[in-house]
């Protein structure tokens, strides 16, 4: 019995018969239109007393339930200096991922000792049958995902297309990711109805993090959801990941956001006005940092494909298809980006892994959140 069914039997051992008549389920998947319940919804079809009395209990009986059963997304105290690490693109040819990159990043990283790494999608090579997808990803969780949660370390991946499977169905791709993402490895389940575990939200200490799926609306997010997620929001931070760069080069990937500049627009506007200032993405294997000015101050998009896939580089190197993006720092080495926060004040470093066992930091910037709308990048 686990500690879950332990404390559920402690409560109903003292509760009524009527309360023992209904049944605490997972959080069931809500339908178009459908408004959200609570993290533990009585059954639909044991409510022998009626929904309004179980329901009500249910909020009263949650503090009790989450105060033995819930861990904490973070580690670091609210009023500590914490950090988190952010990149993507590990795939390879070991079942899937670039092994010898993969482990290397995880030493590094348990190194660096984050409270979380975001990572930006395309995990595996992908494109395969269900099952070969689902080899793959379990992986890249045994391989990166599972030694940094033995040291109290979360990870939250988005999907990127390498995720999806031979078929060319969402459906087939999503259902090997949640499974894959579920127990152990279990992400946060507070997505769109029809995106559930591939957009989410989680928030850590000072900090909201928005992590996006650009394949069910074939290359566009969720504004709608967004737009709940920032109302809702009293962080004063707001950090985003998604796969797809918001502005592409010429000569890197081509299509998604960029395809639909009012829509990407849109969201940029939405994320600055709610004080976010970086957005990190991957699908184009090398580091990329770049501004784009927006409500009066400069918004950074950071590509940090550099976990693992085959290095690439464009023949002209910055040259972006909109005319006000800024290039500030670019390099086609295998990295992390590490983010530093203290209270208001946030220090982002891309540092890259040097073959003799060594890292460098080949770009860095700061700002505070609230104050200072253009971080000024550091020489």
């Amino acid at each position: 019995m686990n500690n879950k069914e332990r404390t559920f039997n402690t409560l109903t051992s003292v509760l009524s018969p009527e309360w023992r008549g209904c049944k605490i389920l997972p959080p069931l998947p809500h339908l178009p239109g459908e408004p959200p319940f609570v993290s533990s919804r009585v059954s639909r079809d044991k409510r022998p007393f009626g929904p309004i009395r179980c329901f009500r209990f249910v909020i009263l009986a949650i503090p009790l339930f989450l105060s033995v059963t819930v861990v904490p997304w973070c580690r670091a105290e609210p009023d500590e200096k914490w950090s988190f690490v952010a990149f993507g693109d590990s795939r390879g040819v070991d079942n899937g991922i670039n092994l010898p990159v993969v482990k290397r990043l995880v030493d590094e990283i348990i190194k660096e000792k984050p409270a979380l790494v975001l990572f930006s999608g395309d995990l595996i090579n992908g494109y395969s049958p269900a099952e070969t997808n689902a080899a793959q990803l379990a992986n890249w969780c045994r391989n990166f995902m599972e030694p940094l949660l033995d040291k109290g370390i979360k990870v939250y991946p988005v999907r990127g297309n390498h995720e999806m499977t031979s078929d060319g169905a969402e459906l087939t791709s999503g259902n090997v990711w949640r499974r894959t993402f579920g127990d152990k490895f279990a992400l946060p389940d507070n997505g769109p109805w029809n995106e559930k575990k591939v957009t989410y939200s989680f928030t850590c200490n000072n900090a909201l993090f928005l992590n996006l799926d650009t394949i069910v609306l074939k290359g566009q997010v969720n504004q709608g959801w967004i737009d709940t997620q920032l109302a809702g929001n009293k962080a004063i931070h707001v950090f985003t990941q998604l796969h797809v760069p918001l502005f592409q080069q010429k000569g890197g990937h081509k299509g998604g956001p960029q395809d639909q500049p009012q829509k990407r627009n849109a969201l940029v506007d939405s994320l600055t006005k709610a004080g976010s200032v970086v957005l990190f993405c991957g699908d184009d294997h090398w580091y990329d940092h770049c501004t784009v000015p927006t409500n009066n101050m400069q918004f950074h998009q950071l590509t940090v494909g550099t976990g693992g896939a085959p290095l690439k580089s464009p023949a002209s190197v910055m040259n972006y298809f909109d005319g006000d993006v800024k290039g500030v720092a670019h390099t086609n080495r295998y990295g992390y980006a590490r983010v530093e926060i203290d209270g208001s004040a946030v220090n982002i470093k891309m540092k890259i892994l040097n073959k003799d066992g060594t890292v460098t930091v080949v770009d860095e910037f700061s700002y505070v959140a609230g104050k200072s709308a253009i971080p000024a990048r550091k020489d």
